[in-house]
Order: structure tokens, then sequence, then C-alpha cells
């Protein structure tokens, strides 16, 4: 049989084995129903949340049902390509990439999101001090992590970037931030240095607090599990997700997948 993943498990491989199966017709039917089906939830899954971010996001936003319908109708649009002459080589490019790089994309926006964004307004109205802290600690990590990333990734030597990022957050960054707070190691520590994540790690671990107990009282080991978490949501993750994302890309462009052209 020609392929026995991917695209090639459900459009080869499936139909080649029904072909041999008693009444084919009718596993057929199933197939595609299956098809149809995992399609439709797939459907309501990727609608639902985009419609709901637009529609929170409008200050007079019209009907949730003209939301969708409009998104429907887009995605309908978009997926016409699929049904040109060249749309197996479009949907199978797709379904690699989007399956590849999607996952690490969502998980990189995140922990931006989640340990960058979240709560940084209020270290900012602190000071005009803590403000200049935290943007320091901000563009210092993101603009050479990317710098880092492009370089390292392109002469092939990603543990060198990664280790003179790493270098040069802890000797020059980190150290800039906490002299420009003009606070105690403490206040720059909650305020700069796990701002945004720590709110939200210490809201993770109360809910392991036993209510038979003093649900009040904090646990031995949540300080390191507040560390721990904001450790990795917001420097450690967002590293190791960027230098794989880059490693990706230039493997894939120095050896495309299924044979095709780099720009698929």
């Amino acid at each position: 049989m020609a392929g026995t993943g991917g695209t090639s498990l459900v459009f080869v491989t499936y139909p080649a084995a029904i072909d041999t199966m008693a009444a084919p017709n009718f596993w057929v039917l199933i197939l595609s129903l299956t098809l149809f089906m995992l399609g439709l939830d797939s459907a309501f899954a990727m609608i639902e949340a985009p419609v709901t971010v637009i529609y929170d996001a409008m200050k007079n936003p019209p009907h949730r049902a003209i939301i969708t319908a409009a998104l429907c109708i887009i995605g309908f649009c978009i997926s016409l390509l699929f049904c040109t002459n060249w749309g197996f080589i479009l949907f199978d490019a797709v379904d690699y990439y989007l399956s590849n790089y999607l996952l690490y994309l969502v998980g990189l926006l995140e922990t931006f999101g989640v340990g960058w964004m979240f709560d940084n307004d209020r270290t900012a109205a602190m000071s005009e001090n803590w403000q200049k802290a935290e943007r320091i600690n901000f563009y210092g990590f993101w603009l050479i992590l990317a710098i880092c990333g492009l370089i390292g990734v392109a002469n092939e030597s990603e543990i060198y970037g990664m280790l003179i990022f790493i270098s040069i957050q802890f000797i020059v960054i980190l150290p800039w931030s906490f002299i420009t707070s003009e606070g105690s190691f403490s206040e720059w520590y909650d305020n700069v240095l796990m701002s945004s994540v720590k709110r939200i790690s210490i809201s993770m671990s109360k809910l392991a607090r036993l209510e038979e107990e003093d649900p009040t009282q904090k646990l031995w080991w949540e300080d390191a599990c507040v560390f721990y978490f904001g450790f990795t949501v917001k420097y450690l993750n967002p590293m190791i997700l960027w230098f794989v994302i880059l490693y990706s890309i230039k493997s894939n462009m120095e050896s495309p997948y299924g044979g095709y052209a780099w720009y698929w």
C-alpha cells in the first residue's frame, strides 16, 4: 500500500483495504460519514473560540450567529483552494506543517500572554523606575532571545546560542533591571522577575490546601512550586520553544516535506 500515515492513511490505505472487504460500498459509506462527522466536530471547536474572542472584544457586537456565519463563509472560501488541481498538495502541506508548527507556536504565544502580558500594568503603575525595570526585563529577554535564536540556528550552534542568551540574561539584563528598580530584591522578585506568573501560580498552589486543615496556611512546598511554575512558563519554555521553531523551519527549508518546493 502507498502509505501508512497522514493523508495517505485516509485516502490511500483505507480505501485500498476496503476494496478487499465484503460489501465495500457499505464500508466506504461508513468511512465517508466518519470523516464528515469528524470534520463537523472539528469545525465546532475551531469556530467557537474565535467567535467568543471577537464577540467579547467588540464594544457593540452583533449577534453571535452573524459572527459565526461570517467566519464560516470565510473558511468555506479558503477551503475552495483545496478543490483545485493542486489542492491535494496544498492540503498535504498544510496538514503536515500545521501539525508540526501550530503546537509550538500556540505554546509560545501562551507563555507570552501568561508570563509577560498578564498583570504587567500593575508593575508599570507603581512608579517610573518600576516601569523601566519591567521594560528592561521584557525587551532584554525577547529581543536577545530572537537574535540568539536566529544566529545560533543559522550557524547550527543552538546550544551555544542558548548558553549565550542565558549568560546575557544573568550577567546584564537581570542585574540592570534590578538596579533600575531601586527597590529591594524581594520587591523586584515579586513585581518584575515573577510578575504575571506569581499570582497565577499562587492561585494554583492554593487548590492543594485541604479544607479539613487550615486552607489559609501556606504549605511548605508552595514557594518552590511558585518559583518552578513561574520560571518555566516565563523564561525556560519560551526559550526552548523559540529554538525548536527556528530549528524546524531551517530543517524544512533544507529538506522540504514530501519533496515539495520549500514555499509550500
